[in-house]
């Protein structure tokens, strides 16, 4: 599921982006599972600098399991396992009531999704 990273909509509510049954919609939900109010996606816009991301935790968690399993050597090759970049992509999403939405993913069965609605919006 893409992560909301930012919303125009009224505060004290989570924000979520979801598929039911291949139709895209963002829910306003008050806790686990009470949905408030569902909007249907209207327009989807891929953002031109969708970034790349590096964990220093990450990669020095990797370093660490590799410096235990294979000494030296495995700790910089699971330095540099863990510091590789994870590439990310944004959409800006408008609802037909006229709400934005930020979402971001790294899934692919996600992004071919949503560029499938930017190309048909």
């Amino acid at each position: 599921m893409p992560k909301v990273i930012n919303h125009d909509m009224q505060t004290g509510y989570d924000v979520r982006f979801i598929w039911r049954f291949e139709v895209p919609l963002v829910q306003q939900t008050l806790g686990q599972g009470n949905v408030m109010r569902e909007h249907k996606v209207d327009e989807v816009t891929k953002l031109p600098e969708s970034g790349t991301t590096r964990s220093v935790g990450t990669a020095a968690g990797w370093g660490t399991a590799g410096a235990v399993m294979a000494g030296p050597l495995g700790a910089l090759v699971g330095a540099a396992y863990g510091a590789r970049s994870r590439g990310t992509t944004l959409y800006a999403i408008e609802t037909k009531d006229g709400h934005n939405v930020i979402v971001e993913t790294a899934k692919s069965k996600e992004i071919a999704k949503l560029d499938g609605l930017a190309c048909h919006t």
